[in-house]
């Protein structure tokens, strides 16, 4: 039997490729907004992949993952509407 270890190979080199873009734009985005936009974004982040899984593979997703997207969204809707005007800033004073 042989395997291809070319397609593990470039499949491996995909996604260590897709991490290092992940964790600089978290980076990026970190330096230029507050700390409690981050973790709102940081938040909507397992629920928007859901909804793209959903979306564009076609994943079927179970009656506990909708209800968690939708616990997801109110909870970041509500953080939207209510947060306070104290906002905390990443950046040395």
């Amino acid at each position: 039997m042989v395997v291809d270890l070319s397609l593990d190979h470039q499949a491996f080199r995909l996604r260590q490729k897709t991490i290092v873009v992940s964790f600089s734009l978290d980076s990026i985005v970190l330096k230029r907004t507050s700390a409690r936009t981050f973790g709102l974004l940081l938040s909507l982040e397992p629920a928007i992949a859901s909804l793209m899984g959903w979306f564009i593979l076609g994943e079927q997703l179970s009656v506990r993952s909708l209800t968690g997207v939708v616990l997801i969204s109110v909870a970041a809707a509500g953080h939207s509407r209510f947060q306070s005007n104290c906002e905390y800033s990443t950046k040395p004073k």
